[in-house]
């Protein structure tokens, strides 16, 4: 009977979590960039061209592994080419791991506190944020979800379980290696918990079988992303890697200044200041006087943090945090299910939450998919584009860095069929798109490489076309 009531609450969670996310989720969407360039990817992989490459990384030459390509490519194929069919299977693997959550912990704690803790995570900004934003840096969130809670209730693992564990583990890190360190400190907690360490060896293996579509591509290409990446560690260590991204932080190289940076930023990703959270586990931890799972596993979290500040002490963007925002959450969460004061504490917390909710992630955007394709639409029905013709595309935008490669309007000419040069190929276009939404925009002073790379000369004759607050710009040879 209570297995019974466990899976329809199960499913309950599973769909009410739906409900929430996918709220007015088409229109509220952003097309970002990064989205859009991904879609491009996958795009190609719908129609047969496989690749053992991710998206790039912020940092260097880095490609991340082809995992989240593939994870999206076959939705994306049976939808034909839906953008939003990636949005819905994004917010359902979420609601997903909510209910799979709710279905290994209840037994252990009991329905309202199951319930109570889902609650906690599912209004996290961080659990939010992912849930509606596809995107290699948030999309593996349910699986690490999945990852941390079988650490939480196996109490031993078989050589076959390790395997996968280990597997799943390095899917995850081929997703976005920022989560690497996380997992540093994972494979220690773990190692910790086999009575016969030599078991690790098979979580080991599972873990390095995922790095092997990248070994590939570096065997095939001479190790290009590693040479490129070692070159650019001194524009790493003098803070001019990542300076034009939006969001990029500068942090402090003196640690405790450091630390204190890294948990200002990983507050946005939470509702209560990351030493709340602190605070209340290592209390709990104190008081309980007795070493248990959870309790190790948080106090590593509060670990990691420490260890970050060490190792970003360069140069670090705010997304970099969110796995380790999602650890502390989690481990909070499992630590207090049990504890006395439970419904103090999570009453707490989902206040927090619910005075701080993300509001902004469910109002119409500015920036769905549409208006992109309006962009191209009109450049098509205006004749600035031959399909025979080789074509680039960039975009400049009111930001910092206003040059972009413009992946929101590549997107649809590949989507309609035209011959679309690759973003190092400048040079060999014949026509080159600009859309602009600057309020005036000078062709002749933008300064980019790929206009210098197409020819600069033909910025003269350069033709403009103008609908409301876009131009598109064509240079033609």
């Amino acid at each position: 009977m209570r297995n019974t009531v466990t899976i329809l609450l199960t499913c309950l969670v599973s769909v009410g979590a739906y409900f929430l996310i996918t709220y007015r989720l088409s229109s509220s969407s952003v097309f970002a960039d990064d989205f859009a360039r991904d879609l491009y990817d996958i795009l190609d992989i719908t129609r047969g061209k496989l690749t053992l490459l991710g998206p790039s990384l912020s940092f260097g030459g880095l490609r991340a592994g082809p995992y989240y390509y593939y994870l999206f490519a076959p939705i994306f194929a049976l939808s034909r080419a839906d953008i939003n069919s990636v949005l819905y299977f994004n917010a359902g693997l979420f609601a997903a791991a909510l209910g799979y959550f709710y279905y290994k912990l209840a037994p252990r704690v009991g329905s309202v506190r199951g319930l109570a803790a889902v609650g906690i995570i599912a209004l996290s900004p961080v659990y939010l944020y992912g849930a509606r934003t596809p995107s290699n840096g948030f999309s593996f969130l349910p699986l690490l979800f999945i990852f941390l809670i079988q650490i939480m209730i196996k109490d031993n693992f078989s050589l076959r379980g390790l395997l996968l564990l280990g597997i799943l583990g390095g899917v995850v890190v081929n997703f976005h290696f920022v989560t690497l360190p996380l997992f540093a400190v994972l494979f220690l907690v773990i190692l910790r918990q086999l009575k016969d360490k030599l078991k690790i060896l098979f979580f080991t293996l599972g873990f390095g079988l995922t790095f092997l579509p990248l070994l590939f591509f570096e065997v095939r290409h001479n190790f290009v992303m590693t040479r490129t990446t070692l070159s650019l560690k001194d524009a790493w260590l003098e803070n001019r890697n990542l300076r034009d991204l939006p969001d990029s932080i500068l942090p402090d190289k003196y640690i405790p200044n450091n630390f204190f940076i890294i948990l200002g930023q990983t507050k946005r990703w939470l509702a209560v200041e990351p030493l709340i959270l602190f605070g209340l586990g290592g209390l709990f931890i104190w008081t309980e006087r007795k070493r248990t799972r959870t309790g190790v596993m948080f106090l590593s979290c509060v670990g990691i943090f420490f260890l970050l500040a060490i190792i970003m002490r360069y140069q670090f963007s705010p997304h970099y945090l969110i796995p380790y925002a999602f650890l502390l959450i989690f481990t909070f969460v499992v630590l207090h299910a049990k504890s006395k004061w439970v419904f103090l504490v999570f009453t707490l917390i989902i206040t927090a939450e619910i005075f701080s909710f993300p509001r902004q992630l469910f109002l119409p955007s500015a920036s769905t998919p549409e208006r992109f394709k309006r962009g191209v639409d009109l450049a098509i029905a205006n004749q600035m584009v031959d399909r025979s013709v080789p074509l680039n595309v960039l975009r400049l935008v009111n930001r910092k860095n206003n040059v972009t490669l413009g992946y929101e309007y590549r997107y649809f000419f590949k989507l309609e069929g035209y011959n679309l040069n690759s973003i190092y190929e400048y040079n060999t276009a014949r026509t080159l798109l600009v859309f602009s939404d600057l309020k005036e925009t000078n062709i002749n002073k933008v300064a980019s490489w790929e206009i210098d790379q197409f020819g600069r000369e033909y910025t003269k004759e350069a033709e403009e076309l103008k609908l409301d607050l876009l131009t598109i710009i064509k240079l033609e040879k």
